[in-house]
C-alpha cells in the first residue's frame, strides 16, 4: 500500500531535480558557452529514473536515443553544438515519449526566438568598452562580468547559449 504513495513523491523530487538540472544548464552555457558533461548525465539519470517508475522505460530509452541521432547528424552538420546534442538526447529521455516530437519543435521555436533576440540585442545593445586590465577586472561582479561577456559575444556573433532554448522546449513539455 505504501509503495503507490511514494511513487507520485519520488517523481517529483525528479522533476524538480530535472527542473534544476535545466536551469543549472542554461545558466552555465549562458555564462560560459560550456555545459559540463555532468549536467547532461545527470538529466539523463533522472529521466531514467523518473520514466521507469512511470512505466516507460524503454520508450523513454528509444526516444532519447532518436533525438540524439537526430541531434549528432546537425552536430555533423555544424548546425548546433556537441553539449546541444548530449542536452537535447538527455531532455529527451526526461520528456513522455508521446510528446518529444513536441519538445523537438519546442526546442526549435525557443532556439528561434533565442537567435531573434540576439539580432535585435546586435543593433539595440551598445558594445563593451575595452576590458579592464589585471585585478580590477577580476574583482567585478559575477553578473556584471557575465554581462560583459554577453554583450562582447552579442557583437561578435558568437554561438547562443542553446541549451537555454533546450531547457524551454523540455520545461514546456513536463508534466
Amino acid at each position: 500500500m505504501w509503495q503507490h504513495g511514494i511513487i507520485p513523491v519520488a517523481t517529483s523530487l525528479l522533476l524538480g531535480l530535472a527542473v534544476l538540472l535545466l536551469v543549472l544548464a542554461s545558466l552555465r552555457d549562458l555564462a560560459t558557452r560550456i555545459v559540463p558533461n555532468a549536467i547532461p548525465l545527470a538529466l539523463a539519470a533522472t529521466g531514467l529514473a523518473e520514466s521507469a517508475l512511470q512505466g516507460r522505460l524503454v520508450l523513454a530509452m528509444f526516444a532519447g536515443l532518436l533525438v540524439f541521432a537526430f541531434a549528432f547528424l546537425c552536430w555533423q552538420m555544424r548546425w548546433i553544438g556537441g553539449a546541444d546534442v548530449k542536452m537535447l538526447g538527455a531532455a529527451a529521455i526526461l520528456v513522455p515519449p508521446t510528446a518529444c516530437a513536441s519538445f523537438v519543435l519546442a526546442t526549435g521555436v525557443a532556439g528561434g526566438a533565442l537567435g531573434l533576440f540576439y539580432l535585435i540585442a546586435r543593433r539595440l545593445i551598445a558594445a563593451p568598452a575595452p576590458c579592464l586590465a589585471g585585478a580590477a577586472a577580476h574583482h567585478a561582479p559575477l553578473l556584471t562580468r557575465i554581462w560583459r561577456a554577453e554583450r562582447w559575444r552579442i557583437h561578435r556573433g558568437c554561438p547562443l547559449p542553446y541549451a537555454c532554448a533546450i531547457a524551454c522546449g523540455a520545461l514546456l513539455m513536463l508534466r
